[in-house]
């Protein structure tokens, strides 16, 4: 395995675990920050909170697992609690709900430790895509500051990199990379 941008594979463990729970992928775009985000939708009356929760785990463990292979120590993008937008931030919101609708301080402590190993295994299983994808998402990255017109990688391009990488997981998948 070589070295691909960590901002790449923290998207990319985003999409994959989007995909492996029948979220919608519409892109990976370059953010005004210059960073990748993935844009990945669900309806909220039909999937779980620890769905997003799982979600918003998945950037960062999937790049803690390429620093664990490539003995690298590389940022895991998680962010900040305080900080809008963060996936901390989105973690804290999602447990505050999970507060709300009942849950004690040390169910939430573990139902993230679940979640946290769940999404590992997750990823490992499918680290082939995490890195096809990454290596496109990538791939877009601009060497210099864009002016207009951020590039993006589309979900038909997502979906040639899934299914290039895994055809099985492209087939169970496909439906949910759809266009904005």
């Amino acid at each position: 395995m070589s070295y691909i941008y960590y901002n790449a594979v923290h998207e990319a463990g985003h999409t994959v675990l989007a995909l492996c729970n029948g979220c919608h992928v519409t892109k990976i775009y370059i953010h005004k920050s210059l960073l990748l985000t993935t844009n990945w939708n669900f309806d909220p009356r039909k999937t779980a909170p620890v769905v997003p929760y799982a979600i918003q785990l998945a950037g960062s463990i999937a790049v803690q697992i390429q620093n664990e292979k490539l003995n690298t120590s590389d940022d895991d993008g998680f962010g900040i609690a305080d900080i809008a937008g963060s996936d901390a931030n989105w973690i804290k919101r999602i447990g505050n709900y999970l507060k709300l609708m009942g849950l004690s301080d040390d169910e939430l402590a573990k139902l993230d430790e679940t979640l946290r190993q769940i999404v590992r295994e997750t990823l490992l299983t499918r680290w082939a895509v995490v890195e096809a994808i990454a290596s496109e998402a990538a791939s877009i990255m601009p060497s210099t500051p864009p002016i207009n017109d951020l590039p993006q990688l589309s979900a038909t391009q997502i979906a040639q990199a899934v299914e290039q990488a895994d055809p099985m997981f492209y087939s169970g998948v496909k439906a949910y990379l759809t266009s904005a």
